[in-house]
């Protein structure tokens, strides 16, 4: 690899990332490396976009095929329970201080009353919203709406989000466990020796970390329309 230049990443099978290369998603099937992460995963991404938090893939080693095809497997299942949800909602706490509690019924359109699921799945991306300011006539939509959304993925453990569920600049959720019924991210502190600075990951993957009782759940309220 010379000065300027990238080892490239081409998909030549046809497979998921091929369907999202189109007019509305503008997706690519070719990758660049950039490196590796903290966590030493190799990251590839596009030539399409100059935000580091777009459009990009994320490799992580197995160290067998049986790991590959439990993983896979675990991740496939998490996945479509969660897209199982009816009405998911998301909720970030330290303690009994909220922070942020979506209640909004995200799957359907308020206006049309159709189902927007098959976009969810199509996107693999999901909005989490909050009204801010209700409307005073009932049944009518919000007057003021925030969200935290991100593409979605399953994993062995439960869920990942890419590029983050943001909360604030500093406060991201990236990595859920499957805990029951419900997808729990707990914060905590790890220093970084490449970086040379503490971030802030999930619990069940770095375990040794500093507590900061931030934690971010997901649930199913059903359908409460």
């Amino acid at each position: 690899v010379g000065r300027n230049s990238f080892t490239q990443l081409s998909f030549v099978t046809q497979n998921y990332v091929h369907e999202l290369v189109n007019d509305a998603f503008r997706a690519s099937s070719d990758w660049l490396y950039m490196g590796k992460n903290a966590d030493g995963d190799l990251v590839f991404r596009t030539a399409s976009y100059l935000e580091p938090a777009r459009e990009y893939i994320v490799f992580t080693k197995m160290t067998n095929e049986e790991q590959w095809q439990r993983t896979t497997n675990k991740a496939l299942e998490n996945r479509e329970y969660f897209e199982s949800m009816v009405n998911p909602q998301l909720s970030i706490h330290r303690g009994s201080r909220t922070y942020f509690r979506s209640d909004i019924y995200v799957k359907r359109d308020v206006e049309t009353n159709k189902s927007l699921l098959r976009e969810i799945k199509a996107k693999k991306y999901y909005l989490f919203l909050f009204a801010q300011k209700k409307n005073p006539i009932p049944g009518y939509p919000a007057k003021e709406i925030v969200g935290l959304g991100s593409g979605y993925g399953g994993t062995e453990h439960g869920l990942t989000f890419r590029a983050g569920l943001r909360y604030d600049s500093k406060t991201m959720f990236f990595d859920f466990e499957r805990v029951g019924q419900r997808f729990r991210a707990e914060l905590v502190e790890v220093y970084d020796p490449l970086l040379r600075k503490t971030r802030l990951v999930s619990k069940h993957l770095h375990p040794e970390g500093v507590e900061t009782g931030l934690v971010a759940e997901i649930w199913d309220e059903g359908d409460d329309r």
